[in-house]
């Protein structure tokens, strides 16, 4: 049983003094846990920012890092394009400087053009991801939480347009101070190695930085093809779903319930197209099935689980054509068939893993009688399957 209390701290007291006080209160609680279940007992408070994020806050600095290494990257590059800028206007700025132009005068022309091209670079990435932003949201597909409430947000606004200002002012003005040399006057090519070192700084850097990206890109491709790769236990493919809720008011007890169900069965089988049909009270792979703790499983003539709860034991129920629908396999045994749907005949089927656990002593697993479900109704093993 999970229990979960809400509540409002008070001014000034964080979470670390409300566990700390709420730490007697659950020591006091185990009292009334059976000793096999207390180490499966835990405790813990957090926010309920953090309950709603919950694993989504490490992919979201992980997806932060790779922005600001991208962004640092792309400064680079504008600060290699404006020193290499900057070095074929040297003599144009030994020119302006020998009719009188002071150094200040030389800064502020390099800090208006750096600021116009930070501006409209800035405005034109923005208005770039905002595009992308739109594009991506409508093809992404359906369930992902909160999808619709995907913006541009004024701070990554500001905070784009603010990086873009710095980096053409910062590396802009640091061009414009630099004194130009009056050889440059003369016509002769003078080669300036202020300049090149940090262009040369920067690509070191650019180049690194693009190093840990591709790395970090190849990983994550190798793990996403990965998650293709695995097996589900099922065959996917031209399999379609559908879900259905019936009214209360309409279908007040089970037996209309299955009545509608076995009349919307007959008629879907009758479609073309349809190869196989299976219903069932929860989609596959998870689906929120109905579970049982493994400790309440008690076979006649086997040792009772007494190492904790064993963990939750997911179940559902399905049809006879369930699994053909979906193209799992019978390892050992046979599969539903039409006159298991008699209240009088109760089979389950088991997955390879459970029988294992049930079963430890190499005993074959179909045939044996087990109590199963949430009344612990006794029901006959008739397969077990590979998931």
């Amino acid at each position: 049983m999970i229990l979960r209390a809400f509540a409002r701290l008070k001014p000034g007291i964080t979470i670390k003094q409300a566990a700390a006080a709420m730490e007697p209160l659950f020591q006091q609680s185990l009292n009334y846990v059976p000793p096999q279940f207390r180490h499966e007992v835990s405790f813990g408070v957090r926010s309920l920012r953090d309950r709603q994020i919950q694993d989504s806050r490490v992919a979201s600095w992980v997806l932060l890092g790779a922005v600001l290494a991208v962004l640092l990257v792309a400064c680079t590059n504008v600060a290699n394009l404006l020193l290499a800028r900057a070095t074929s206007r040297m003599r144009e700025l030994a020119v302006r400087t020998a009719l009188g132009a002071t150094r200040a005068r030389l800064a502020r022309q390099a800090l208006t053009e750096s600021l116009l091209l930070g501006v409209l670079g800035g405005l034109a990435g923005c208005g770039f991801a905002l595009l992308l932003l739109r594009l991506f949201v409508s093809i992404a597909p359906e369930g992902i939480p909160r999808l619709e409430q995907a913006t541009m947000d004024v701070r990554v606004f500001l905070f784009a347009l603010g990086v873009s200002l710095a980096s053409s002012m910062l590396f802009g003005l640091a061009s414009a101070l630099r004194r130009p040399l009056p050889e440059l006057l003369t016509g002769k090519e003078i080669h300036s190695t202020a300049g090149g070192v940090l262009r040369h700084a920067l690509v070191t850097v650019q180049i690194a930085v693009s190093l840990v990206l591709l790395a970090g890109a190849g990983l994550l491709l190798r793990s996403l093809w990965k998650l293709e790769s695995v097996s589900l236990g099922m065959d996917a493919k031209s399999v379609i779903t559908a879900g259905l809720d019936l009214a209360p008011y309409r279908y007040p007890d089970s037996l209309k319930q299955l009545a509608f169900f076995s009349q919307l069965e007959s008629r879907l089988k009758q479609m073309p197209g349809i190869t196989a049909l299976g219903l069932s009270d929860t989609l596959p792979p998870s689906g929120g099935t109905q579970a049982t703790f493994l400790s309440a499983i008690e076979i006649p003539a086997h040792a009772k689980f007494s190492a904790g709860t064993g963990g939750m034991i997911g179940y559902r129920f399905v049809t006879p054509s369930y699994f053909p629908a979906l193209g799992i396999p019978i390892l050992h045994g046979r599969s539903f068939r039409e006159k298991d749907r008699s209240p009088a005949e109760k089979p389950v089927i088991l997955s390879e893993a459970l029988a294992k656990r049930l079963f430890s002593n190499g005993e074959d697993p179909p045939g044996q009688i087990v109590p199963f479900g949430s009344q612990n109704q006794w029901r006959t093993i008739i397969a077990s399957l590979e998931m």
